[in-house]
């Protein structure tokens, strides 16, 4: 008897389930996209505009390691944050494919998340770089020299300068080590034969003393003071949302230009140009100045 009432209740409840499935709401079982996360109200979060470039194409996007272990909680993050921002960009940029303007809730809900992702990025490798480089920000609040003092000897050059000198004199070796055919373009390399866009900045400053972990051109998007092109000086770090480069003075910019999928000759894959026309043929463009 036992036995049998408990093949019964097992069945009743079998049935009862498909029943239940079966008249539930489409939308409630094939909802391919599932998140906890409470998007902020329209009035507070504007959605990115239709030309917004926002998912990383010339990057590694792993890691590189902290320069100061005592950072490692700070790169975990700013490392999990990126990954979450480009995871939620393709997302985002899926939805907006499929979907047709004005676009449903249901796709504005998923560009705001992928907006508040790429922020909460940016705010991790903003932390990222103030763990590293505490010195950097004592130095921005430190009292202003009296004018009256004397100045310092021309021949002898700060540490910030010796930095930015460093970096951009590796970055034209780089630059002459690709035309004699002996340093490339690698997607994700970091150096010190082989660079992509991000791996070549990070490189040249590291190599010059700059104490920094790797980060992609995500990272580098919120890392230093942002400056206006009008403002340029040499060693600023000019990056959008996929490519970086460095400027050097006189109206020259040094990067990884890539290999055009193994198209685009060894001697060409890390180029120095104008500023003019790699503003031009990389739209976008913002500068940022590192905190030295």
């Amino acid at each position: 008897m036992n036995t049998r009432l408990a093949a019964i209740t097992v069945g009743t409840c079998a049935i009862v389930g498909s029943l239940l499935l079966a008249g539930a709401p489409a939308s409630a079982y094939d909802e391919p996209y599932d998140y906890d996360y409470t998007v902020p109200s329209s009035d507070t979060l504007a959605l990115p505009s239709e030309d917004t470039v926002v998912v990383e194409s010339d990057d590694d996007p792993s890691a590189g390691g902290t320069a100061n272990p005592q950072c490692a909680s700070e790169q975990r993050a700013a490392d999990k944050a990126q990954e979450d921002a480009v995871t939620k960009t393709d997302i985002a940029n899926a939805a907006k494919e499929k979907d047709a303007k004005p676009y449903s809730d249901k796709t504005e809900d998923l560009m705001r998340e992928a907006q508040k992702a790429r922020e909460d990025r940016d705010t991790a490798y903003d932390k990222l770089e103030k763990c590293e480089n505490p010195a950097a920000e004592s130095n921005d609040s430190a009292p202003k020299k009296d004018d009256d003092a004397p100045e310092a000897e021309p021949d002898k050059k700060s540490k910030k300068d010796k930095i930015i000198d460093g970096a951009i004199s590796n970055a034209e070796d780089i630059e002459q080590c690709n035309q004699k055919g002996d340093c490339a373009y690698v997607w994700g390399g970091k150096g010190p034969k082989n660079f992509d866009c991000s791996g070549l900045v990070w490189w040249v400053y590291k190599e010059a003393g700059y104490k920094w972990s790797y980060r992609p051109t995500g990272g580098l998007l919120s890392t230093g003071d942002g400056v206006s092109m009008k403002s340029l000086k040499p060693g600023d770090i000019l990056v959008n949302s996929g490519h970086t480069g460095l400027y050097i003075g006189d109206g020259k910019v040094i990067h990884a230009a890539g290999n055009n999928n193994g198209t685009r000759p060894i001697k060409d894959q890390i180029k120095k140009e104008s500023l003019e026309t790699f503003l031009n043929n990389h739209s976008g463009m913002q500068a940022r100045r590192l905190k030295l």
